[in-house]
């Protein structure tokens, strides 16, 4: 998604954050009130259920909207 949108003055850099789809559907209900675009993807084994979402390159305050999400990163084992 972020190759169709052009970032003046840096580099969009991708973020991946865990979390359920409750959660990723509460983030669509906010995205749409505040009309910041984003792509929904689904997996096609998986009766086409949403699995994640993608949005245009958020700056400035616009990016509390992630606020409380956990990063994904490497899992201690």
């Amino acid at each position: 998604m972020t190759r169709n949108y052009s970032v003046c003055g840096s580099h969009p850099h991708l973020v991946l954050c865990s979390a359920d789809k409750d959660k990723i559907s509460r983030l669509i209900t906010k995205l749409e009130y505040k009309g910041i675009d984003f792509a929904i993807f689904r997996e096609p084994d998986m009766d086409n259920e949403m699995t994640a979402i993608a949005t245009i390159p958020i700056n400035g305050n616009d990016r509390k909207i992630f606020k409380g999400f956990k990063l994904l990163g490497k899992e201690k084992v």
